[in-house]
């Protein structure tokens, strides 16, 4: 019995499918974009979809599939990859959770009753798309697992509505999200919100602003927008460390943040040098910020996938093949898990998953600090 993979375009980016006597028996979908870590842009495959027809499961076609992904992966030069997996299966090719699932929840009445002057709300529109990208790129300038959304972007679904949204409760339709901005008396766009409500649900996805002075009208109308379809509280997706979920504190909001153990969020390393190589201007910022120095003989990143070795040079931190530098020996999964600040060094040292000296303890906590990462909602697939 003949098998073969076959390799195809897509609008969004290429499909891998194992087709077995004739038959194509399972495949899965890539996603092509660019994912922050610090200010640096990655080139990143979404795995959008693993299939396998259910009459040739448990037979390992799906295995097949994922590590010729992996390898096409390599191949076309990607730095890391991103899905969002079921429990217990993606950690087979080296996937590891790489960013929690926070969300706030806020009362409906607790929220503004009446609007501050000098704002007004109104539907978003196709032609405030640009401004919105552009409210996205300053909100979240610095928030690593955040995606670099061109001028041209445009939401999952290409179109207004067409927010990605989670579902919001088993009864509930999910259907693409719409948005809302804020604009000033000048009528510039100064925030926006993408949201859905259903019966007696009221879901906000993604939260962007100039000003924090726009806050609170944004907030009245989620206020007006929960009152509508009946929903007693207000459930937010934001990373803990928003500045919308931080002013949403005094009106007595509650989080629930998720830390899978081996599900949701998870991501891996695809290409270690070219990922070092993209992270070099980053690792300088953050070691000129906090006044730390590379030792002089550099330092060497040693994972099951590769090494890499850094050291300072006269025109700045480079890539360098003298292995000389002091070791940090670390696996691929747990470089990801650092590498995008969602576990420190200090966390991974608790159980040995980390090797180093101490003396360079100060310099890799600095070159890859604890964070709060995040995809919006709107960006994944």
């Amino acid at each position: 019995m003949s098998d073969s993979f076959s390799i195809s375009p897509t609008s969004r980016g290429w499909n891998v499918v194992l087709t077995v006597g004739g038959e194509k028996v399972s495949g899965l979908a890539i996603v092509d974009k660019r994912v922050r870590v610090g200010r640096a842009g990655l080139k990143m495959a979404g795995i959008a979809g693993l299939w396998t027809n259910e009459a040739h499961r448990k037979k390992g076609y799906a295995t097949r599939v994922m590590w010729a992904a992996i390898e096409e992966m390599a191949r076309r030069r990607y730095d890391v990859s991103i899905l969002f997996g079921i429990d217990d299966f993606y950690h087979r090719y080296k996937y590891v959770v790489c960013f929690a699932s926070p969300v706030c929840q806020v009362s409906t009445d607790g929220l503004p009753g009446t609007a501050l002057a000098g704002f007004k709300v109104r539907t978003a529109k196709p032609k405030d798309l640009s401004r919105i990208v552009d409210l996205y790129r300053m909100s979240n300038a610095d928030r690593s697992a955040s995606t670099l959304r061109g001028k041209g972007w445009t939401p999952v679904h290409g179109q207004l509505p067409g927010w990605r949204m989670p579902r919001m409760a088993r009864d509930v339709e999910r259907r693409p999200g719409k948005a809302i901005v804020a604009e000033d008396l000048t009528g510039k766009i100064v925030a926006y919100a993408a949201y859905d409500t259903q019966n007696g649900h009221c879901m906000i996805t993604e939260v962007g602003a100039s000003t924090r002075a726009a806050y609170p009208v944004l907030a009245h109308r989620i206020r007006r927008l929960a009152i509508g379809s009946d929903a007693e509280r207000v459930r937010l997706c934001l990373p803990v460390d928003d500045p919308f979920g931080e002013y949403l504190g005094r009106f007595g909001c509650g989080w629930s943040v998720s830390f899978p153990e081996n599900s949701g969020s998870m991501g891996r390393v695809v290409s270690l040098a070219t990922t070092i190589q993209k992270l070099l201007p980053t690792f300088e910022n953050r070691l000129d910020s906090g006044k730390v120095k590379l030792p002089k003989e550099g330092i060497r990143i040693e994972t099951d996938i590769g090494a890499a070795n850094l050291k300072m040079t006269k025109g700045g931190l480079a890539l360098s093949d003298d292995g000389s530098g002091g070791p940090i020996v670390i696996t691929q999964m747990n470089f990801t898990q650092l590498m995008f600040g969602y576990r420190s060094v200090d966390d991974l040292m608790i159980d040995g998953e980390i090797q180093l000296a101490k003396k360079l303890i100060p310099v890799i906590s600095t070159l890859f600090p604890k964070s709060n990462p995040y995809m919006w909602w709107g960006d994944r697939f």
